[in-house]
């Protein structure tokens, strides 16, 4: 992980652990995910309709398995694993088990965004790539006014842009935002 531009070890700790509980709280949200949709799956569980923006968040199962290990075969789609972001592909995963993906394809564009950036930034610690880093200062450094030391993952996450609140927080708060939808 690469230090954020501020000067000593101080800043280069705080930026490694904010990367560390960045990764685990988007991680997080994968799984969680996975978790609703395997749920969802089962034929006992009762999640009526809800409304919520003037939509209706009804769901209709394509696939009705009380086995998780069943619906987890699904969703591999013939893969070793299964890939949740980005979040078009939840999307083409929910449609395979749910009338028209709902509730998963139900998100705000707010929620989107979120799960966007926070893809985008957990690819560059993940990898640090010029391909990460090259999307990363597309879809994050293109919105966010960071100065040339804070065009990093760790200067986004302790960037102060609204209220005080350092990105991380705002953007792990956003994914909670984004499950209590789903749930």
């Amino acid at each position: 992980m690469k230090r954020i531009g501020t000067k000593g070890a101080d800043a280069n700790q705080e930026g490694v652990v904010i990367q560390g509980a960045y990764l685990f709280g988007v991680r997080a949200f994968e799984y969680f995910i996975e978790s609703q949709m395997v749920h969802l799956c089962n034929p006992s569980t009762n999640w009526g309709p809800k409304l919520v923006n003037g939509k209706t968040r009804r769901f209709v199962r394509k696939v009705s398995e009380s086995n998780p290990n069943r619906v987890k075969t699904v969703l591999l789609m013939g893969s070793s694993y299964a890939d949740y972001l980005p979040y078009d592909r939840t999307e083409k995963r929910a449609d395979a088990l749910f009338a028209r993906g709902r509730p998963f394809s139900l998100l705000e564009p707010k929620h989107k965004e979120v799960i966007k950036r926070a893809f985008t930034t957990r690819n560059l610690i993940a990898h640090e790539s010029d391909h990460s880093l090259k999307a990363f200062k597309k879809v994050v450094c293109s919105r966010y006014p960071l100065t040339p030391d804070r065009r990093n993952a760790a200067g986004y996450l302790l960037h102060e842009a609204i209220k005080g609140l350092p990105m991380a927080k705002q953007d792990l708060a956003g994914l909670f935002d984004a499950a209590t939808f789903l749930s």
